[in-house]
């Protein structure tokens, strides 16, 4: 009889701990509403969301983080640190204004993101969940250039980002 009360007890102490290991998954609105909470600018997409950087954009030909981004970074870190969002990859995408030249471009992006990149991992973001690329100023979220053909140095401030894309697994 004792046996069987063991068996009983460690059964159910498994199940237990079984049970309260496992979390659902945020679902992507849910995971919207968090980002959106902490102030960071959030577009949903089918499978993913991006997560842009207010405010936090990069000096001309420069990869290095501001004080802020780093202080975005670490508010970004504890929520994908949550074991409700663990099992999602991170895509680190860097961009660029259009000027300088397109190879300059493509290895100045890739160098933000990799700033990014090193700021998660200095929060506890697993290595193994990022992945690194750089676009050059192939996507644009503002005009480089006003109407007039003249800088347009507002859109190319905007332009000098990276995104932290969200996918589900």
């Amino acid at each position: 009889m004792r046996l069987a009360k063991k068996i009983i007890v460690t059964t159910g102490l498994v199940a237990f701990f079984m049970l309260s290991g496992c979390t659902t998954p945020y679902t992507n609105k849910e995971l919207l509403d968090i980002f959106n909470a902490k102030g960071l600018d959030t577009l949903a997409r089918d499978n993913s969301i991006v997560v842009f950087l207010p405010g936090v954009f990069f000096d001309v030909g420069k990869a290095d983080l501001t004080q802020l981004a780093q202080f975005k970074l670490g508010e970004i870190a504890s929520v994908v640190n949550d074991p409700r969002v663990t099992e999602r990859v991170l895509l680190l995408e860097g961009h660029t204004d259009s000027t300088g030249s397109d190879e300059d471009n493509r290895d100045l992006s890739h160098r933000r993101a990799t700033s990014v990149y090193q700021s998660l991992i200095v929060s506890k973001v697993n290595a193994k969940r990022m992945s690194v690329r750089g676009f050059g100023e192939k996507y644009p979220i503002a005009d480089n250039t006003k109407s007039d053909g003249s800088p347009n140095p507002e859109g190319q401030a905007k332009n000098r980002r990276v995104e932290i894309v969200v996918n589900n697994p």
